[in-house]
């Protein structure tokens, strides 16, 4: 089974492993499918609504 090896910036909590579900299991697919090339990179950007200085807050204000 494949797993996440780093996500930048982000915990690793429950909220977070609900967001990349469907992003591991798509992954998974895509390495199979290309077996190969032996790597597959997924890019994604997550907003959680977490508060304090990161959060959506702090988004809109940029």
């Amino acid at each position: 089974m494949l797993r996440v090896d780093f996500i930048f910036g982000l915990a690793p909590t429950t909220t977070l492993r609900k967001h990349v579900a469907d992003l591991e299991a798509s992954t998974t697919a895509r390495l199979e499918a290309s077996a190969k090339r032996g790597k597959v990179r997924m890019f994604k950007e997550l907003i959680d609504g977490a508060r304090g200085a990161a959060g959506p807050a702090a988004l809109r204000r940029l």
